[in-house]
């Protein structure tokens, strides 16, 4: 019979407990990655219209205000109502405007410079809302935990929302949520 050795077991013990605490390194996938950019993208164009045309009178707009969190934006267009409908057909403007949006453990930070429409109609519930850029500056970060993904990107962004529904191609990747 062949002698055992203590130490080798608890060498192996050692190995094998330790092998799995490694911790998992967290990714953000190229899907997350351009969904949450894209929701960012929506609801900073969504916080500039509320602070800056909601609840204005209908009509011609030509205004340049302070983004929601700094920056220039250029407002041009028109609006209409009709019964309970609002119509847009605006462009913004934006020059080095910042815009921070957080949802549970994701966080993007932008800074956003370029044309952007704010097209379409929406009532209650119902929603269609157009946001096309063909040459949109987007600089900053996605967050998830304690992973980063920078970003300095420029190029053609579509944003279409139906409903509850977002469809995007942004900078080449598409993406629905």
């Amino acid at each position: 019979m062949k002698k055992q050795h203590p130490f080798l077991a608890l060498l192996l013990v050692l190995l094998l407990s330790t092998g799995s605490c490694k911790k998992e390194e967290t990714v953000i996938s190229d899907a997350d990655f351009y969904k949450n950019t894209s929701a960012a993208l929506v609801d900073c164009y969504v916080a500039i219209y509320n602070q800056n045309i909601a609840g204005y009178p209908e009509g011609a707009v030509d205004k340049t205000v302070s983004g929601p969190l700094g920056g220039d934006v250029h407002i041009t267009g028109s609006t209409t109502a009709s019964s309970s409908t609002t119509t847009t057909d605006l462009l913004f403007t934006l020059t080095n405007v910042p815009y921070v949006y957080r949802n549970g453990d994701w966080i993007v930070t932008l800074t956003l410079t370029g044309d952007v429409t704010y097209n379409g109609s929406f009532s209650g519930a119902y929603k269609s809302i157009n946001h096309q850029s063909a040459n949109l500056s987007v600089d900053g970060t996605v967050a998830y935990k304690q992973t980063t993904r920078n970003m300095d990107m420029t190029g053609s962004v579509s944003i279409n929302r139906n409903n509850n529904t977002v469809t995007a191609v942004i900078f080449g990747h598409a993406v629905s949520y």
